[in-house]
């Protein structure tokens, strides 16, 4: 025992001393103070990228992910590939759906993976957002319960939930120190590193589709990521235990045997806690986790939390190298208990892996595998298809280097089939052709006139300029020598009468991300070398058609490309069509589709007849068979015609006669699937028939089979923040806030607000400061809308202290005591774990002695800076020093957040001082406080329809009811440009209010001084309103205003309430304040973002600048180094998702997704009649008799009449404008600290907010009494 304490003194001191050396390698990605967008974590380099992409090349290791995902529904959901070196890859995938069954898929595979993401058989893991989300989809053939083979699809998104544990580092010293003692201790330092593996906690959200079950599935676990040595190493597995429970508690604990530091296995882990903090695992009961059913595995002050295995309830494997053998492994799915929650866990062990044979898919060198070498290239302006250099894309675009590798295909299968022969006119003669001073004139002065954005019309004729003037261009001599030497080397004498299908070949179609099918020309049946020269030149023109040049401008692609031309021999085909290797909707491997019509294949592609259809079914063991035929009309086919060219030939009726026989079809499927092995993966192809000889024309890969159900994923894509099934999501004053759909820049943005608060986490020493992937525990992001977590370090909602009661009541505008928030913030408590604690009374002292000074700080920085953006040259530095001002944004969250607590607690303590004297939080106390905090003067927000009032009282005055009548163009530039003193008040409000707008915290909106139009038509109501000028609001005696409250003070009491309504009077204007110099920062970011967004769209990099908004950083990044279309799609999905999911309204608190909106719910219900009533908080004393007005949207407040009682969701400054026609206000979210409750104040109109249900209780135009001394709403008949 004394050697062991010994050993164990001494290991510690090592493991100390070694500590600077041991770092994690995200950390120095995590500088909180700098300045830099790559250093404080907003963008990422290639170094940081580099450690979560597929790693380029692989000697001896296997490059690993996996994902195991579950909730108490018994779905679970299992992912892995592991890339093994050799141009293969090993894939598992295991889905169970609870009582419905489960389904599981494994093969080793040709590695499809490519640079920010593994593929393999199906199955797709994909880098959305490095360290933060990830994507899952399949598409495949997998096994049921009764190992019946079907089709599966599958398509999940998932977030991350707490920091990264990497195990190089993430170890309890102690832990270690203990097991090290307690074995033959071998001192390598190094050999920690060798522990290439780290976790991190993931929610995710899916839908799966498999026979007729459509299921939505919302699952948590693990993503797992690691380097395993292929052969026998130092480091061996021996046994792994990952869980989830429903609780949020998370565990990932490993068994592994490291040679070179231990002779027995170490034990470690990651324990994760519903808390979003993590911690390694500091204790565990067991030696050994083989076998083990009952442990106890625990950290921090939870030191032991029983794991007990119930039952394993389902089994699957993968199969994986080592040296030359290959072994299968076997994984267990359990069902468990972790400190009594219930959840469900992956078990692997070393005793489940055996040896196998294994017939392994050959990689054919078609394949274009992840760090493969640079293609061969060429000067040469002329390839024919058999040149191996022909297969370079480069050189001759999606269509020519797909000939040229079917061509090669054919050598080796040329009893099945034959490619018609053939040569390229590469990008290098292309280039060469655009050089001339003629055409490099036009295409530039298109390629600038998109730069303009130019109409439809306007652009369609400078599009059909540019393609005469390109049309009737000669080739260089030096390209119409090389084709003509070029075609006699093929075609012999032929080569001057034959008949030639000459097509465009451009980089970048026919490829997975665009196929750009059917954008520019193609000729048939050309024959005489004048001619090809003719039809080249043509096709080349062709790629700046109206038609080419929309789609390239749609999805970010240079108008003037690099384009090659192929010239094949026609083959005048009896019959001819398209064959797809899968379903071409579903992607059902087990289906295959062909169509066929009589003579050539344009009448089937271009959709001008009604061709037969046959499916061929193939079963697992290769077997095919015709599964259905439907004949077609077939009525009209395209035969070559001698003159040159095509024509259409009218058939009549021939839907009895079938096209193609069993033995055709079934003949052409075979070749389908050979092609499909030769290319690893789904083809679409294009093939003839000619007396008995089938040839190939094209095979271009499958685009649709990765888009499983797009409008749901981009419902769900930012779902994250819920560490457990039960977390509870509040819209209390967020929904004001951050209403709509927050775009994917607001989000990606978010952290760069809260820098000082990671640097205030990281020097008390919390998790949030600590790790630099660690989630800011107040707001997450749930079917595309913005939401607060009821608990978190910052406050309590349902908490029973005097802090959270009045949080509650300032944010919600009562007590909050849902019982789906209690029972989430009491499971958040009882795991909470030392550093992360709320704000205490010593650090609320210095704000508020200095909340004046925080406020004039940061009002100071705003006023001093000066963008230099329109200075930068360079596009992708304008994006990096749009974000090296990081200060706009964190200095004023930091202050704006420190004005709230300022204000909470003095509302607190007001509150509390009433409801002692009350007995309890009455509607009285609200009433009052209403009262006493109506006497604010000078509120930021509040000037905002007051100075509008002013504005529209004077345009009546100078312009009259003509300035009803106007277009509101026209209207705004006589405010703009006039010499009247409405149209100076109007440029001094946009002066100093035109930063803000509706949805004011996304910078994806347009701010008022950016768009002043939505100000001009509502002044034009306004106006229409007969405006009366109202004077400066009346300042109120304290000493009125106590005579009228209805709660009764002592003397003694009257003069603190006096003290503290000085404070919660300045804590309400200085929150204004602080939230306008917020909202101010953010604007300086979105004109510095306007501006490259527009660069963007002038370099054709982006169709529209509004989609710049619906990228995160990273992504526009890339978009600017790599033109990748996939961005571009991805943000017109957002942008599509956040128009939808922005109309969707949820409770105030919510539970247990899939969360259903109320709208949705309440348009199947019958509208109420009769008598009506509800109570919610008075937040505005008065009472009035009025038409009520419903108005669910800001888009539709034109409605609004003067008088109106408004009823709505939530009001933001938006709303600002209409308070001025207003009599009354009832909102369904808001407290005593919300938008409208404040600006009602100033205007003296009753309030009631919290009034959950009101949008549907009532309906527009009825009469209404709202009673803001009562807090009650009821209409006045029956």
């Amino acid at each position: 025992m004394f050697f062991t304490f010994l050993a164990y003194v001494i290991l510690r001191i090592w493991l100390w001393a070694t500590r600077r050396r041991r770092v994690d390698r995200f950390v120095k990605f995590a500088n909180w103070t700098s300045n830099d967008p790559f250093e404080y974590g907003l963008l990422c380099g290639p170094d940081e990228a580099e450690i979560e992409q597929p790693k380029l090349r692989l000697k001896h290791t296997e490059d690993v992910i996996d994902i195991f995902a579950q909730n108490s529904k018994e779905q679970i959901l299992f992912a892995r590939i592991s890339r093994l070196g050799n141009g293969l890859a090993s894939m598992s995938f295991y889905i169970r759906l609870g009582n419905k069954g489960s389904w599981k898929s494994d093969s080793v595979s040709v590695d499809r993976s490519w640079s920010d993401g593994y593929a393999a058989a199906g199955l797709r893991i994909e880098i959305i957002q490095l360290k933060q989300r990830w994507r899952v989809s399949f598409n495949g053939v997998v096994r049921d319960d009764d190992d019946n083979e079907c089709h599966l699809r599958a398509v999940f998104v998932g977030n991350f939930i707490s920091g990264l544990g990497d195990y190089k580092v993430f170890h309890d010293e102690k832990f270690l120190a203990k097991q090290l003692a307690e074995s033959s201790f071998r001192a390598n330092p190094n050999s920690l590193r060798e522990l290439d593996i780290y976790v991190q906690p993931f929610s995710l959200t899916g839908k799966v589709f498999v026979n007729d079950i459509e299921e939505e599935v919302f699952v948590w676990g693990y993503r797992r990521k690691q380097m395993l040595s292929k052969e026998v190493s130092e480091v061996q597995q021996e046994a792994r235990i990952t869980l989830y429970t429903k609780n949020g508690l998370g565990l990932d604990l490993n068994e592994v045997r490291v040679d070179n530091l231990s002779t027995k296995p170490l034990i470690f882990g990651h324990l994760a806690f519903p808390t979003y903090q993590q911690r390694p695992v500091e204790s565990c009961s067991v030696s050994s986790l083989t076998g083990a059913s009952d442990l106890e595995v625990g950290a921090d002050k939870h030191q032991n939390l029983r794991l007990s295995i119930k039952t394993q309830i389902d089994c699957a494997a993968w199969s994986e190298l080592r040296g030359s053998q290959w072994m299968r492994q076997t994984f267990q799915i359990v069902r468990l208990t972790y400190d009594g929650n219930p959840g469900y866990g992956l078990s692997v062990s070393k005793e489940g892996s055996t040896a196998i044979s294994l017939e392994v898919p050959i990689v054919r060198p078609y394949v274009r595998l992840l760090g493969a070498p640079e293609a061969k290239s060429s000067q040469r302006h002329v390839l024919l298809f058999t040149e191996q250099v022909c297969q370079n894309e480069a050189l001759t675009g999606g269509k020519g280097s797909s000939l040229a590798v079917l061509t090669d295909i054919s050598r080796e299968n040329a009893t099945k089939f034959s490619v018609p022969r053939g040569l390229c006119v590469t990008t290098r003669a292309y280039r060469k052709f655009a050089s001339s001073s003629r055409v490099s004139r036009a295409i530039e002065n298109l390629v600038s006139f998109c730069g303009t954005r130019p109409s439809n019309d306007d652009l369609s004729g400078e599009c059909e300029k540019t393609t005469k003037i390109v049309a009737s261009a000669a080739l260089p001599s030096e390209t119409s020598e090389q084709i003509r030497l070029a075609l006699e080397k093929v075609f012999g004498s032929d080569a001057y009468t034959a008949k030639f299908a000459v097509r465009s070949s451009a980089c970048g179609e026919d490829s997975e991300d665009m196929s750009a099918a059917g954008q520019m020309e193609t000729f048939l049946g050309v024959s005489g070398l004048d001619a090809v020269a003719e039809s080249v030149a043509k096709c080349w023109a062709s790629q700046f058609s109206f038609v080419a040049v929309q789609y390239k401008r749609r999805y970010g692609q240079p108008v003037d490309s690099d384009m090659c031309v192929v010239i094949q021999e026609m083959v005048p085909s009896d019959v001819s069509g398209v064959m797809f290797t899968v379903d071409p909707i579903s992607g059902n491997p087990l289906s295959m589709s062909i169509t066929a019509n009589f003579g050539l294949g344009e009448s089937v592609v271009s959709a001008a007849a009604d061709p037969d259809t046959f499916v061929v079914k193939r079963a697992g063991d290769g077997l095919l068979s015709i599964d259905k035929r439907q004949l077609g009309l077939k009525n009209l086919s395209t035969v070559l015609s001698e003159s040159g060219g095509t024509q259409d030939v009218q058939r009549g009726d021939r839907s009895r006669e079938q096209s193609l026989s069993d033995a055709e079809i079934l003949r052409l499927a075979e070749v389908g699937l050979l092609l499909e092995d030769n290319f690893a993966s789904p083809r679409d192809i294009e093939w003839a028939f000619h007396e008995g000889q089938l040839y190939m024309l094209q095979a271009r890969p499958v685009t649709s089979t990765d888009n499983i159900d797009t409008e749901f994923e981009y419902l769900h894509e930012s779902d994250g923040g819920l560490a457990a099934e039960f977390d509870s999501l509040s819209k209390a004053n967020i929904g004001e806030v951050f209403g709509g759909s927050p775009s994917t820049m607001l989000q990606a943005i978010m952290p760069a607000m809260f820098l000082e608060d990671r640097l205030q986490a990281q020097a008390a020493g919390a998790d949030y400061g600590r790790h630099p992937c660690s989630r800011f525990e107040v707001l997450c992001f749930h079917h595309s809308q913005c939401f607060f977590t009821t608990s978190s370090s910052f406050g309590d909602f349902a908490g029973d202290d005097i802090m959270s009661k009045g949080f509650a009541i300032s944010i919600a505008g009562r007590l909050i005591d849902d019982d789906i928030v209690i029972r989430s913030n009491r499971n958040k408590s009882k795991y909470r774990c030392p550093g992360a604690r709320q704000p205490g009374f010593s650090e609320l002292v210095p704000i508020v002695l200095k909340s004046e000074k925080i406020t004039r700080d940061t009002e100071a920085m705003l006023a001093k800076y000066k963008s230099r953006i329109d200075t930068i040259s360079d596009l992708r530095e304008m994006l990096i020093a749009s974000f090296s001002e990081p200060i706009l944004l964190s200095q004023t969250h930091d202050s704006h957040m420190k004005i709230i607590k300022y204000g909470s607690f003095m509302n607190v303590i007001l509150l509390s001082l009433l409801a002692h004297a009350e007995g309890g939080f009455t509607t009285n106390v609200f009433a009052d406080f209403a009262l006493l905090v109506s006497s604010c003067n000078n509120i930021l927000s509040a000037g905002v329809p007051q100075s509008l009032h002013e504005i529209a009282c004077a345009v009546s005055n100078d312009y009259g009811s003509r300035f009803v009548s106007m277009d509101p163009q026209e209207a705004l530039s006589l405010l703009r440009e006039g010499s009247t003193k409405s149209a100076a008040l109007f440029r001094e409000f946009l002066l100093r209010h035109g930063h803000r707008s509706i949805r004011e915290f996304d910078t994806a909106s347009r701010s008022w001084s950016m768009d002043p139009l939505p100000l001009i038509k509502t002044l034009q109501s306004m106006v229409n309103s007969d405006p009366k000028s109202t004077g400066e609001k009346p300042k109120i005696a304290v000493e009125e205003l106590l005579e009228g409250m209805k709660i009764e003070l002592p003397w003694f009491k009257k003069q603190i309430l006096k003290f503290i309504l000085s404070h919660v009077r300045k804590g309400i204007a200085l929150r204004e304040r602080t939230k306008s110099g917020m909202i101010d920062g953010g604007h300086k970011l979105r004109l510095n973002l306007r501006l490259v967004a527009k660069r963007m769209v002038r370099e054709g990099r982006l169709p529209d600048e509004d989609l710049l908004f619906h990228l995160s950083p990273n992504e526009i990044l890339t978009l600017i180094d790599t033109r990748n279309p996939r961005l571009v799609v991805r943000a017109m999905n957002r942008m599509k998702n956040a128009d939808t999911a922005a109309r969707a309204i949820y409770p105030e608190h919510i539970a247990c997704p899939p969360f259903v909106p109320t709208n949705m719910t309440r348009e199947l219900v019958i509208p109420p009649t009769g008598a009506r009533s509800m109570k919610g908080t008075p937040v505005s004393k008065g009472r009035i008799v009025a038409t009520a007005r419903v108005v669910a949207r800001l888009e539709d407040a034109h409605e609004i009449r003067k008088g109106d009682i408004l009823i709505t969701y939530a009001t933001d400054i938006g709303w600002s404008p209409y308070f001025p026609l207003l009599g009354g206000v009832v909102t369904e979210l808001g407290g005593l600290i919300s938008h409208g409750a404040v600006v009602a104040r100033e205007y003296g109109l009753p309030c009631v907010v919290g009034c959950h249900g009101a949008t549907h209780l009532f309906q527009s135009g009825e009469e209404i009494m709202l009673d803001g001394n009562a807090g009650t709403v009821s209409t006045t008949s029956s």
